[in-house]
């Protein structure tokens, strides 16, 4: 019909041609459908001036042109789940509240860079499992994990060593980190994860269902205190999500 339609992708992949396990949601438009686009739409309307230079003017009316029509639309949350709320993080500059609440029957948490602070933020639950990367699980430090499952990929998961390209670390090497102390935490998304675990999302089950946290926000200091991310809330049965 020549009429437009927006689909929003939210990826904790980079847009790179990285190996690395990730995750991707995708939101398509449906008119009467649940999601609020407003976030969406506020998020963009701020990244032009988040820039390290000014945009040409007319990317910047792009912009402006695609956050205002998204702020008209409606989402269809993924099939399965009753809602989906849209999280930027980032555009005031403080800590942001974590959108879970404090107390849960079973957990899931999967973020390749963690820090001890964030950990403690999550709900509480008798049965919690953390999956992230070997040497995050190592930094941290058993006191830290204490009432945690932890687990990792395994490593015939990732990329064989013959098919490494050398643009990152070998097979069972270390990825590169810049040696600085962020809390006791883990280094910050400028330390490249080539290939390995990627992906930044927690499930919790909770009274009346379950919720999924997923988006670009590693479960750090930094991703919940200032970074520029975006996440998306969502809640659905426990049988199907």
């Amino acid at each position: 019909t020549g009429a437009y339609t927006h689909r929003f992708v939210v990826l904790s992949r980079n847009l790179t041609f990285d190996s690395s396990w990730d995750t991707i949601l995708v939101l398509d438009e449906e008119p009467g459908a649940t999601v609020d686009t407003t976030p969406i739409s506020t998020f963009l309307q701020a990244l032009p001036q988040l820039t390290t230079s000014p945009l040409p003017e007319p990317r910047t009316e792009q912009i402006h042109d695609l956050a205002t029509t998204i702020q008209a639309a409606s989402l269809r949350p993924p099939e399965h789940y009753t809602s989906a709320e849209i999280i930027p993080l980032g555009l005031t500059g403080g800590d942001e509240p974590f959108p879970l609440p404090g107390r849960a029957t079973r957990m899931v948490a999967i973020s390749p860079f963690l820090d001890r602070s964030l950990i403690d933020r999550l709900p509480r639950s008798r049965e919690r499992t953390l999956v992230s990367r070997p040497e995050t699980l190592d930094r941290l430090g058993s006191k830290a994990l204490e009432g945690w499952t932890t687990a990792t990929l395994a490593r015939t998961a990732e990329r064989p060593p013959d098919q490494h390209d050398g643009s990152g670390p070998a097979d069972g090497a270390s990825p590169h980190y810049d040696g600085e102390d962020h809390d006791a935490a883990a280094p910050q998304e400028r330390d490249r994860v080539r290939d390995g675990l990627h992906a930044k999302t927690v499930v919790a089950d909770v009274t009346g269902g379950s919720l999924t946290l997923t988006g670009s926000a590693n479960l750090t200091s930094p991703a919940w205190g200032g970074n520029v991310e975006l996440s998306v809330l969502m809640r659905g049965s426990r049988r199907h999500t």
